[in-house]
């Protein structure tokens, strides 16, 4: 408490007298000396900023300042009971803490007292006190500071005395311990017993900070401070303490949930809330936003509008911005080194579970935050044994139902799995016979070999009749002994088992599998490295799997980054087969994050490297084709779209099997392409039959037939089978939800498009659920002008329109045109916008600005090649509309003319 009693002293000298007094009481210490001049150049800030509010309101501030610290430090020395007040710890608006001492001698102690001075004074802040007393009194938790006594002063002063904590904040005792993640979180979860403790005496405790969490030396954490705790309970005494005005509210509004600062009900979920931003603190360094200030206004806007970034976004656009700031507010290697790691190793610790933990718990509405502290506590607790996190629901309930269901195509995916596998076991034979003349490297070569072939067998004997019985084995089967068999043999060649695991990952990747994938080609990369070295040219190939996996998985960063990595390795000779392949899988990413012309750009030098390197009929070259396709349907330009989708079919044709995924997804492509052109009953055939394919192929659950879901969904609905619409859409969401779980873009896409089916059914409140939701996950992982987030914008303010909630669909509209790139846009989605804005301000009455942006829209519209036939439809009747209800004849008859012309 030293530097509280400096600062004390020091605050009320004259500015010219403090430099001698820091210097003869802070010595050599140049911490504390750093410290308390920091503390007074603060206060001298906030009083200036106080001085600019008004003379009169500054005196009124000063004097009630000098009067409560007069009576605050008249206390110092007198007696409550057998203590003495010996010093002020600190004070705030419910009351002030003195450190006391005991005066009779039964024993040495030092406690904690609070006096609540004005309690006389104020019914509220004495009813306020006397529920601590009694909350305080019903809690034994070795985590929570000890209730030792209570009662009333002479004067009529209500008192506390607690157990005194010699500890430091949470946040302070972690750094400078230099605390690593793991450590941090082990520290959180004993937090999380005490509150969850509490919880279960009903009492929730509402102002959960690092300033309330006390970590003594031997690391035990100390929960501070329950005076402004509410008991869970609906009698009369319980609802008298309420507190409903901002004014009367208290709290700390950094830590404060969104429920608090609009003064609805608070319950456990509001701990949890607080919590998760004390968890953000503690791992980053920073606050998931920053209250710049107290006004009502600003909080709301602040704390229950704008969303978190991601713990690992944090890290990433801190460390972005390094140097760039004039000061900054604190340097991220500062903060990555009191976590022992580098700012690249902390955000990829971050990044998967702990985010995912964290942005559950910060989430602003309750329903969808963690229902209790024991829910959250036990996510920590799976995420430091390395088990599945409800955070991140949805695999495990996936991995369960493909584990249990039959396979119909098993022995044809099982062919594919032993070719694979083949593939590994060609290439080590290659191998064998270059290195020949070295016998060390050749025995080595035979232990591996023989290791393999003794792996296969392992593996296959799983599908044994006389073991199975009449059990059908699945190629997921498999897949699943082979792995265990790869990561149990502990004296298996390392080449060997990265081989493997990099073969089965391969396998896990094209069956739907990614995330699992994922992880063993990292496993097969981390051995690889640890073998040939980290710059080694043999990595490139397993880089480029693991960013395949990685971009399918929905993870485009980190895809990106295993990608510009292979690509760095290969830089060397940029006209090989595997730096063709690279840049087609960057294109693939781009596209995926909506970078559309790069996207083209990439494929378009991609594949004559390409055709140079396989010939003209090769199955790469049609994959590359197929990508292109989708990028040419991205800028409408529908016609090379098909043209690109036909020649890549027609390569397959000649190389694959008529049900294989590759040839059946470039049909897709072209039944995509056929219909955005206007072509539905050509298209229709297409998507019908790859449909049936995809499932006879990977089943009904897999991910593979998800895009074919997509296409019907968009069939039914040129139809007008809105009811096998609607239910094409609900299991496209499901499939997903169970695949990649709630948060993953892809599942928002799912969304979105049953929103958009919902919105044509006119059931609006429920799209607006649907399309709002998806908007949530969208803003997470996806840049802001990314034509999924316009999409799923543009459908939501149709939903509100149609609600006639004119006011917020104008504003949605406008919103999302201010932040396209409009120049780069394509006019057609812009001028649907306008038209959602048009139709709006005919409803209100507001004609002639109507009759503009309806007219400018519709021109757009009609005459854009590829735009969506509804969009185009709607146009048309909206200004048909208008134009009958303003009396318009002469422009009624031009637009049904040139409408008739088009026909």
């Amino acid at each position: 408490m030293r530097i509280r009693d400096l600062f004390d002293r020091a605050v009320d000298m004259p500015v010219g007298q403090r430099a001698e007094f820091i210097d003869r009481h802070c010595g050599d210490d140049s911490e504390l000396r750093s410290e308390l001049s920091a503390l007074l150049a603060s206060d001298d800030a906030h009083a200036e900023s106080e001085r600019s509010r008004g003379v009169l309101t500054g005196a009124i501030g000063e004097a009630v300042d000098a009067t409560t610290r007069t009576r605050r430090e008249a206390l110092l020395g007198s007696t409550i009971g057998p203590y003495r007040l010996a010093s002020i710890l600190g004070h705030g608006g419910a009351g002030t803490v003195y450190l006391g001492e005991r005066i009779d001698r039964q024993y040495s102690a030092q406690v904690a007292i609070k006096v609540v001075e004005g309690a006389n004074l104020n019914a509220e802040i004495g009813r306020r006190f006397r529920a601590e007393r009694q909350i305080l009194a019903s809690l034994n938790h070795p985590y929570i500071a000890r209730l030792i006594d209570a009662g009333e002063s002479p004067d009529g002063h209500p008192y506390l005395v607690m157990e005194y904590v010699h500890g430091e904040p949470i946040d302070k005792y972690c750094d400078r311990l230099r605390l690593n993640v793991e450590q941090r979180v082990q520290l959180l979860v004993k937090v999380c017993s005490a509150v969850q403790y509490a919880h279960q005496n009903l009492v929730v405790h509402r102002d959960l900070k690092p300033g309330n969490i006390l970590v003594t030396p031997d690391g035990t954490p100390k929960l501070l401070d329950f005076g402004i705790a509410k008991l869970l309970d609906t009698s009369d005494a319980a609802a008298a303490m309420a507190l409903t005005r901002m004014n009367d509210r208290v709290l700390t509004p950094e830590y404060a949930s969104p429920e608090q600062i609009l003064g609805q009900t608070v319950t456990t979920s509001s701990d949890v809330y607080s919590l998760g931003v004390v968890m953000f603190e503690l791992l980053t360094g920073l606050r998931p936003y920053k209250v710049s200030s107290a006004s009502q206004l600003e909080l709301e806007r602040t704390i229950c509008v704008v969303d978190p970034s991601r713990a690992s976004t944090v890290i990433r656009q801190a460390l972005s911005s390094t140097g760039n700031e004039t000061p900054p507010s604190r340097n991220i290697h500062s903060i990555s080194d009191a976590r022992q790691m580098t700012p690249m190793r902390l955000r990829a610790q971050l990044n998967g579970d702990l985010d995912s933990i964290l942005m559950r718990a910060l989430r602003k509405e309750t329903v969808y935050r963690y229902a209790s502290i024991e829910q959250f506590s036990n996510d920590l607790r799976r995420h430091l044994a390395r088990e599945p996190v409800l955070a991140r629901q949805g695999n495990w309930i996936y991995y369960a139902q493909r584990f249990t269901r039959r396979h119909t195509f098993a022995v044809a995916i099982t062919v594919g799995f032993v070719a694979t596998l083949s593939a590994a076991l060609v290439i080590l034979s290659i191998q064998n016979k270059l290195i020949t003349e070295q016998r060390d490297a050749a025995n080595r070569e035979k232990q591996t070999s023989e290791a393999v072939a003794n792996f296969m067998v392992n593996v296959f004997t799983s599908a044994d009749p006389f073991r199975v019985q009449d059990q059908q084995v699945t190629a997921k089967d498999l897949l699943d002994s082979a792995t265990e068999n790869v990561r149990s043999n502990l004296n298996q060649e390392p080449a060997v088992k990265a081989r493997l695991l990099e073969a089965i990952g391969r396998s896990y990747t094209r069956q739907g599998l990614a995330d699992r994938g994922v992880n063993l080609i990292e496993d097969a990369l981390t051995i690889r490295r640890g073998v040939e070295g980290p710059d080694s040219g043999n990595l490139a190939t397993t880089l480029l799997n693991l960013g395949k996996a990685q971009r399918i998985n929905g993870d485009g960063n980190q895809a990106q980054e295993s990608l510009r990595a292979a690509q760095k390795l290969l830089q060397s000779s940029p006209q090989s087969p595997e730096y063709a392949d690279v840049m087609v899988e960057l294109g693939r990413v781009a596209l995926q994050k909506g970078n559309v012309a790069q996207a083209r750009e990439l494929f378009e030098t991609a594949i004559p490297l390409l055709r140079k390197q396989h010939g003209e009929k090769h199955s790469e070259v049609a994959a590359a084709l197929f990508s292109l396709g989708h990028a040419l349907q991205w800028q409408n330009n529908y016609p090379d779209a098909q043209a690109a989708a036909r020649e890549a079919i027609d390569i397959y044709k000649s190389t694959l099997p008529e049900l294989h995924p590759d040839r059946l997804n470039a049909e897709g492509l072209l039944a995509d392409a056929l219909f955005n052109a206007g072509s539905i009953e050509e298209a229709a055939p297409i998507y019908e039959r790859i449909y049936a394919g995809k499932r006879k192929v990977f089943g009904d659950t897999s991910t593979n037939v998800a895009s074919d879901l997509q296409g019907l969904v968009r069939l039914r609905l040129a139809q007008r089978r809105f009811s096998d619409a609607e239910a094409y859409a609900r299991n496209l969401l499901q499939l997903y939800m169970q695949r990649v779980g709630d948060s993953n873009e892809y599942t928002a896409y799912a969304r979105t498009t049953l929103g958009m089916v919902l919105w044509r059914r006119e059931r609006f409140s429920d799209a607006e659920r649907e399309l709002k939701t998806a908007l949530y996950v969208y803003r997470q992982a996806l840049p802001e002008s990314h034509p999924y987030i316009t999409s799923a914008e543009y459908y939501l303010a149709e939903c509100l329109l149609s609600m006639h909630r004119h006011e917020e669909a104008i504003a949605q509209a406008k919103s999302t045109l201010v932040r396209i790139d409009q120049p780069n846009a394509t006019p057609w989605r812009v001028a649907r916008l306008q038209n959602t804005i048009g139709q709006a301000l005919f409803e209100r009455g507001n004609f002639d600005a109507a009759r503009t942006a309806l007219q400018d829209s519709n021109r757009i519209l009609s005459s854009s090649v590829g735009a969506d036939a509804d969009a185009k439809q709607l146009a048309y009747s909206r200004l048909e509309n208008f134009y009958i209800a303003r009396g318009d004849a002469n422009l009624l008859a031009t637009l049904r003319a040139a409408a008739a012309e088009r026909r």
